[in-house]
């Protein structure tokens, strides 16, 4: 029986005003989703400019790449 492994999908050169809810929305088309994470500065909690979406399954995040680019 073969191992499936999960996938953590770098996103960038995101505005500042992306949420993760807005990131679930593109994204959950392409697979089962573990997590997403929009990366914020510590202090303000601004957005920098990109996130991770982590995918169940390894294939969906390469999946996305054929699909969409």
């Amino acid at each position: 029986m073969a191992t499936q492994h999960s996938a953590s999908l770098y996103v960038g050169d995101l505005h500042e005003t992306i949420t993760e809810a807005l990131l679930y929305e593109v994204f959950r088309e392409v697979g089962p989703i573990i997590s997403i994470r929009v990366c914020r500065d510590a202090a303000s909690r601004k957005s920098l400019g990109y996130a991770y979406v982590n995918f169940q399954n390894a294939i969906d995040g390469r999946l996305y790449f054929l699909f969409y680019f």
